[in-house]
C-alpha cells in the first residue's frame, strides 16, 4: 500500500512538470486572474480582499479560489473554485492551470507551490493571518517565494523581515483587509451576538493562542495542553458564578489549530463556546463577530492587536509567560511593552478584569492609543488601499 501512494505521489509529480511545461508554453500569465487561497477554506484576509475585488470590480478581474475542501465550495461565491489536495501534495490539473497563469497569488499562509518559482510576471502576496508577538518555529527559509507580505503597521516591518529573513522593503505595513470588517457595523452580527448576550449586559470574548496542535505539528510550549489560568472544573464554575453576577458572557473561541480542552460548557449558562460553524453558517466571518463584543482576552495572538481598532478593554493571560519565553518566544525584546491592558497571572485577576468590563472601568485606553499608532495604519478603506498597492506592483 506504502509503495502505491509513493509511486501516484511520483506519477502526479511527473504529469504535474509535464502539463506546466505544456502552461508555459503555450498560455501567457492573465492580467486579470487573481488566485485567493486560505485556512481555513474562504477566510480571513484572503476572503475580505476577495469580496472587496468582486463586489467593485465586477467582471474586470476573475477571481479564482483554491479550497482544500470539496465541500467548501458552495461558500465561495462569484469565483471559479478549484482543489488543492495539499495534504498528499497532489494537485488537479486545473488547480494548476490557474496557479501558473493567474497574476496576483493572494495567501494567508505558506501556499505549497507546486514547482520552484512562479513565471515571472506573476505577483506572489503574502496576506498572512496576523501579527502578534510570537517568534518563529524555525528558521528553514521556505517563506522566501513570496514578493511583498502585508503587515498591520510600522511597528512590524524590522520584527516580520526578521521572522521571514527577507529584506524590509518587501513588507508593506499598509493593514489588514479583514480590519474593514471591524470597523463596519453588520447588523447580522449585531443580531448573533445579542441572542449570545440573552439577559446579560456585556460579552467578553476569550481568543487564546494554541499551545498544544491537535494535529501534532506544532506546539507552542512544552507545556501540557491545559487552559490558560483555569485548569480545573471548581475554578470554571467560580468563574460561572462571577460573570452570572455581572451580567457578563464570557465567549471562549478556541484556536483552530488547538487540542480540545476539557471545558465544561454544557454546564454553565454564561460561560460559552463560539464555534467556527456557529458564525459561518450564517455567513459571518469571525471579524464581523469580534466587532460587536465588549472586550477580548487573549495572550501572545495577532488578534490583540487587531482589537487595538476597536479601543475596547483588553486582557493578556500571561501565567505561562516565561516558559513561552524560553520555548517559541517573542519578537520583541519587550513584549510586556506592547500589551496595553490588563495583565493577567492568576484567577483573580481575570475575576477583576471581568468585574472592571461590567462596570465599565477603563484604566488603559491611552496604553491602547499609544501601541495602535505605531501598531496599526490608519485608513478608511484597508482593502481599498491593499488591493490598490497590490495592483501597482
Amino acid at each position: 500500500m506504502a509503495f502505491l501512494t509513493l509511486l501516484g505521489k511520483y506519477a502526479n509529480k511527473v504529469l504535474c512538470a509535464l502539463f506546466s511545461l505544456f502552461v508555459r508554453l503555450f498560455f501567457k500569465v492573465d492580467k486579470k486572474k487573481v488566485l485567493f487561497f486560505s485556512k481555513p477554506d474562504y477566510a480571513d484576509n484572503a476572503r475580505a480582499l476577495s469580496e472587496y475585488v468582486t463586489s467593485t470590480e465586477g467582471s474586470s478581474y476573475k477571481v479564482v479560489w483554491v479550497i482544500e475542501k470539496d465541500e467548501n465550495r458552495v461558500l465561495v461565491r462569484d469565483a471559479l473554485a478549484c482543489v488543492l489536495y495539499n495534504s498528499l501534495n497532489c494537485y488537479k490539473l486545473q488547480t494548476l492551470f490557474h496557479l501558473l497563469t493567474a497574476k496576483y497569488i493572494c495567501s494567508t499562509h505558506n501556499f505549497p507551490l507546486p514547482y520552484k518559482k512562479k513565471q515571472k510576471e506573476q505577483v506572489y502576496v503574502r496576506l498572512w493571518h496576523g501579527c502578534g508577538y510570537k517568534d518563529k518555529t524555525s528558521r528553514d527559509g521556505t517563506h522566501k517565494v513570496f514578493d511583498v507580505a502585508m503587515v498591520p503597521g510600522p511597528l512590524f516591518i524590522k520584527t516580520k523581515a526578521s521572522f521571514w529573513n527577507i529584506d524590509e522593503k518587501n513588507i508593506i505595513s499598509l493593514g489588514y483587509p479583514r480590519f474593514d470588517w471591524l470597523m463596519k457595523k453588520n447588523e447580522k452580527a449585531t443580531s448573533f451576538v445579542s441572542q449570545i448576550k440573552g439577559d446579560a449586559e456585556k460579552v467578553i470574548i476569550w481568543m487564546p493562542t494554541f499551545r498544544n496542535d491537535k494535529n501534532g505539528l506544532y506546539n507552542e510550549t512544552s507545556s501540557v495542553s491545559s487552559f490558560p489560568l483555569i485548569n480545573d472544573l471548581n475554578v470554571w464554575m467560580q468563574i460561572e458564578q462571577i460573570c452570572k453576577q455581572n451580567r457578563v458572557v464570557l465567549l471562549v473561541k478556541l484556536h483552530i489549530f488547538q487540542s480540545e480542552y476539557e471545558i465544561p460548557f454544557k454546564q454553565m449558562s454564561n460561560v460559552k463556546e463560539l464555534k467556527e460553524n456557529d458564525y459561518a453558517s450564517k455567513g459571518l466571518a469571525l471579524y464581523e463577530v469580534l466587532a460587536e463584543t465588549d472586550a477580548l482576552i487573549s495572550d501572545y495572538s495577532s488578534v490583540a492587536f487587531d482589537y487595538l481598532i476597536l479601543n475596547k478593554p483588553i486582557a493578556f493571560c500571561l501565567d505561562d509567560f516565561d516558559l513561552y519565553k524560553k520555548g517559541r518566544g517573542f519578537i520583541f525584546e519587550n513584549p510586556l511593552q506592547y500589551m496595553p491592558g490588563h495583565h493577567l497571572y492568576n484567577v483573580d485577576d481575570l475575576k477583576r478584569f471581568v468585574h472592571d468590563v461590567a462596570v465599565g472601568n477603563d484604566a488603559h485606553a491611552n496604553e491602547r492609543r499609544s501601541v495602535r499608532s505605531v501598531a496599526i495604519s490608519e485608513c478608511e478603506c484597508y482593502c481599498k488601499i491593499v488591493w490598490g498597492k497590490i495592483t501597482s506592483l
